[in-house]
């Protein structure tokens, strides 16, 4: 044991000095990481309501679009625009040019691919 009870007094007292001070510092870092991690939760959060709002005008913008209005910010009626060329049948899609309206998948000819023959759903991607 120690010679000196004093010596072992003041030695555990200095000890203890330093551990405490480890703990205040270990508690300040951890302050300073939640104060940093708040911050960056509130940007995140800022980043995905702007996200969300800009899939919202998407959304609306688009179904104004398919539902034949004048979206915001696009002036005019839709006679004369589009790919209905301006009969009013607005939604037609007309056939792709060289296409002989027959069923035929365009580009057959030159090897593209042509649709599967269908069968019954399954698989894990719904395919087959």
């Amino acid at each position: 044991m120690a010679d000196d009870p004093q010596a072992a007094i003041a030695a555990a007292a200095k000890t203890a000095k330093m551990c405490a001070a480890f703990c205040g510092l270990s508690l300040l870092v951890l302050v300073f990481i939640m104060v940093v991690d708040n911050q960056i939760k509130r940007d995140l959060v800022g980043k995905v309501a702007e996200a969300r709002r800009l899939v919202n005008d998407f959304g609306q913008y688009y179904g104004q679009v398919m539902n034949g209005g004048a979206a915001a910010g696009v002036g005019g009626d839709r006679a004369g625009a589009g790919v209905d060329g301006g009969d009013g049948g607005a939604g037609v899609v007309l056939d792709a040019p060289g296409a002989a309206g027959d069923g035929s998948a365009v580009g057959a000819d030159k090897g593209a691919p042509v649709a599967r023959r269908s069968r019954a759903q399954g698989g894990p991607r719904g395919d087959g």
